[in-house]
């Protein structure tokens, strides 16, 4: 890669950081001229301390053949305030692949496809379904796996829309063995998004799963 190209990637990065840090402090705070001094201080410490990314393992067969259960996937946290934001600040779009809030289990999170967004109209293939459009706040999610009936896909087809701020990241890489991992297929908008956090941290995510996987090794022998 030429050093221009590191370097623009390097800026974007660090752009896309300060905001994420921003947002963060923000939730805290609020406004940073209520609490400044605090408000900076926690804005900077997640500038420097914190990551853009995590490690999560994927679970059961909903999003194969894209993702396959027991995958581990890096994904980029999305801590938007409120539907609103998310959407102005175009951190998700229509086909995403996200991390949600599973609506059976509020302490568990799911692996689903972002298929429509507040304002779409969404038109069934059963007559006997009325079509509907997503209110403000709405999205719709669907798995990926196209041989399973809706009931056992686990997704907007049996439990409806959901709130966008259920939403907590969005996938970027998918690891499934060193020979098999690559970026995730997400909407060109996210992806190109994506791109500065992956250049910046995947190397570091790269390492946290070796070691994790390492020590899970070590604790089955």
């Amino acid at each position: 890669m030429l050093p221009s190209m590191k370097l623009k990637l390097w800026h974007q990065y660090l752009r896309q950081k300060a905001a994420y840090s921003c947002v963060l402090a923000h939730q805290k705070y609020g406004r940073p001229e209520f609490e400044p001094m605090e408000y900076w201080i926690t804005a900077m410490k997640h500038v420097f301390q914190d990551t853009m990314t995590y490690l999560f393992q994927s679970k059961g067969l909903e999003m194969s053949p894209n993702i396959s259960a027991e995958e581990t996937l890096v994904v980029r946290k999305l801590p938007g305030t409120d539907g609103g934001s998310r959407r102005r600040h175009d951190q998700i779009n229509v086909g995403d692949v996200i991390i949600m809030k599973d609506p059976y289990v509020s302490d568990n999170h799911m692996v689903r496809r972002l298929a429509a967004l507040e304002g779409d109209e969404m038109v069934s293939t059963q007559e006997e379904d009325e079509s509907f459009v997503l209110e403000d706040g709405q999205c719709w999610v669907l798995s990926d796996n196209k041989s399973l009936k809706p009931k056992e896909s686990k997704d907007s087809r049996s439990f409806g829309p959901i709130s966008v701020t259920d939403i907590v990241g969005r996938v970027i890489y998918r690891y499934r063995s060193p020979r098999d991992h690559g970026f995730m297929v997400n909407s060109k908008v996210s992806m190109s998004r994506d791109m500065p956090v992956l250049y910046a941290e995947l190397p570091y995510m790269k390492e946290l799963y070796a070691e994790n996987d390492k020590e899970s090794k070590g604790s089955q022998s």
